[in-house]
């Protein structure tokens, strides 16, 4: 059974939550019953949590190519979640982001953590300018 959930909250009490479910110990009786023994082999398997996180990433606009290139925001892991990013992204009011062409821009060393992350893009929204400052 899965359940999901979202979380909001300052990051270190987010974190202590995460480290507490890891810990929780669960019953789990991965066999059937052996007739002789007249009880189910049983044995305690931690709980899996794999977070799905939402994340608001702000940065200048003329830096979008930089930022992109920093966060390389791809399609979703399984074509099946497409419909809920587009209700996502109607919901938030966000334009579709553009494709770019990925280039050198000196953060290459970040590239070797997007071997462990799945970056999926939702869509973008332009900032707001007020006396013509952008308000980030």
């Amino acid at each position: 059974m899965q359940i999901y959930v979202a979380m909001r909250g300052i990051v270190p009490q987010l974190n202590r939550w995460e480290d507490l479910l890891l810990n929780t110990p669960m019953l789990y009786e991965h066999m059937k019953q052996h007739p002789e023994l007249g009880i189910p082999p049983k044995s305690l398997i931690q709980l899996m949590v794999r977070p799905i996180r939402l994340y608001e990433i702000a940065f200048p606009t003329p830096m979008v190519k930089e930022a992109l290139n920093i966060i390389k925001p791809g399609k979703s892991w399984d074509k099946g979640y497409d419909k809920y990013l587009w209700a996502m992204r109607k919901a938030l009011k966000l334009k579709e982001i553009p494709k770019i062409e990925y280039e050198k821009t000196g953060y290459e060393w970040f590239d070797r953590f997007h071997q462990q992350v799945d970056v999926t893009g939702i869509g973008m929204r332009e900032d707001k300018f007020e006396n013509g400052i952008e308000l980030i």
